[in-house]
C-alpha cells in the first residue's frame, strides 16, 4: 500500500507556466511533471510580469522528474505509458493541450485543471479578451475545476476574480488571470488532495476556440479595453477590484 500521492503535473513551457510549476511544487511533492513546448515566444511583457515568480526559464527541482514532450504527443501512447509507469493519484492541468479519455483515465483519483475563465460564462481558450470583447469586466475569472472529456465542463471547486489595473492592456488582464488561478490552486490543492474539497455543477457557458479568436475580435477588443475597464470601475463597489500601483 502506497504511504504517499502520486501527483503529476502537465503544462507548457512559457514563464506563466514555470509559475505554476513553482507555486504548485511549493505545496506538494509533485513527482512527475509533463511539459509541452512553448505556447508561443514570450514576450518581455510575460517575462517582466512573472520574474520574480519563478526561478528561471527552465525551472526545475531536485525532488521531480520532468519529461519534456513535442506538440503533438500530449494524447499519444507514449505519453499514456509515462503516466502509467508514474500512476498518479491525481494530475494538476495548466496550459496545456485538450486531455482525451486515455490520459485522464491513467489518475486514479482527479485530473484538476486552471481555466483562465469562469466557466459559467466562458469556457476554451482567451476567457479575458472575450470578456473586453463583450464588453463584461465582471466575467474576468479563473477557475479551478476537474477534467473531464468535455472543454471546461467538469465540476468546479474554486473560482475566483484577480484584481485589475485602470491601465491594463489585454494581455496584462491574461497574466493577471493566470496568476489568480495558480494561486487559487495552490490555496486549495491540500483540500483537494485530502478529499475535502467541495465539487459543484454550473452551467455551461458559451465555448471559444482558436478558430474564434479572429484579428477582428482581437482589434475590437484591444481598441476598447481602457473604455471597457473605467466604465467597470464607476459601477457601485467595483473599485475594490482594481489595484493601483
Amino acid at each position: 500500500m502506497k504511504n504517499k500521492l502520486n501527483i503529476a503535473l502537465i503544462t507548457a513551457g512559457n514563464p506563466r507556466h514555470h509559475y505554476f510549476k513553482k507555486k504548485i511544487s511549493s505545496v506538494v511533492d509533485a513527482g512527475l511533471i509533463i511539459e509541452e513546448p512553448k505556447k508561443s515566444k514570450p514576450t518581455r511583457k510575460e517575462i517582466s510580469f512573472f520574474k520574480n515568480r519563478f526561478l528561471d526559464d527552465n525551472w526545475s527541482s531536485k525532488n521531480n522528474k520532468q519529461i519534456n514532450i513535442n506538440d503533438r504527443s500530449l494524447n499519444s501512447v507514449e505519453t499514456q505509458k509515462i503516466l502509467e509507469d508514474f500512476s498518479p493519484d491525481y494530475i494538476f492541468t495548466f496550459g496545456c493541450g485538450l486531455l482525451k479519455d486515455n490520459i485522464i483515465k491513467t489518475a486514479s483519483k482527479y485530473v484538476i485543471n486552471i481555466h483562465t475563465g469562469l466557466t459559467q460564462y466562458h469556457r476554451g481558450v482567451e476567457g479575458p479578451l472575450f470578456a473586453i470583447y463583450e464588453e463584461d469586466p465582471t466575467i474576468i475569472g479563473a477557475t479551478i475545476h476537474q477534467v473531464t472529456t468535455g472543454i471546461d465542463s467538469g465540476e468546479v471547486i474554486a473560482q475566483e476574480k484577480p484584481k485589475l489595473r485602470l491601465d491594463d492592456d489585454l494581455d496584462l488582464l491574461f497574466y493577471r488571470t493566470c496568476k489568480c488561478g495558480i494561486d487559487l490552486l495552490q490555496k486549495n490543492i491540500i483540500k483537494i488532495i485530502l478529499n475535502k474539497a467541495k465539487y459543484k455543477t454550473l452551467d455551461k457557458g458559451k465555448l471559444y476556440q482558436n478558430k474564434d479568436v479572429t484579428e477582428k475580435v482581437i482589434s475590437s477588443a484591444r481598441s476598447k479595453v481602457g473604455k471597457v475597464l473605467y466604465n467597470y470601475y464607476d459601477l457601485d463597489g467595483a473599485a475594490n477590484q482594481f489595484i493601483y500601483y
